[in-house]
């Protein structure tokens, strides 16, 4: 079953550069091997992230996320099935959260500042299809 999953956590003081460019590294060639796709959209305080394949698989990526000492405070803001893939072009496209501007973050979010615990499961979604335009 082809599902979607949304999370977002907070960066520990191991999340520095080094850390995430590894991440990102290291994601990008485990995630090819077990199909899945997604993007990461990180800043200094909080990854946001979205993940697409397999739902059993997801859930074994997502148990490896919750006790990597990178994260903290790991909310699920949806999981869902799908009928296909949103993501595709990525098997883990990565984000800044400071490259898209004001007013794309108010379009889905309180306020103007990347705070992903402040957004809806749907707001999450819009504002990482926003963010995956510009992902590299």
């Amino acid at each position: 079953m082809l599902c979607r999953l949304i999370y977002a956590s907070r960066t520990t003081a191991k999340a520095d550069a080094a850390a995430i460019d590894n991440i990102v590294e290291v994601a990008r060639a485990r995630n090819e091997l077990r199909d899945i796709t997604g993007v990461l959209v990180f800043n200094a305080d909080f990854f946001m992230q979205v993940l697409e394949g397999e739902r059993a698989v997801l859930n074994g990526l997502l148990r490896q996320i919750w006790s990597d000492e990178r994260h903290s405070d790991l909310q699920i803001l949806e999981m869902t099935d799908i009928s296909e893939r949103r993501f595709v072009r990525w098997s883990m496209g990565f984000v800044r959260a400071d490259t898209l501007g004001r007013s794309t973050l108010l379009k889905y979010s309180p306020t103007s500042h990347f705070d992903p615990y402040r957004l809806t499961a749907d707001g999450a979604y819009k504002l990482l299809l926003d963010y995956a335009d510009s992902a590299v």
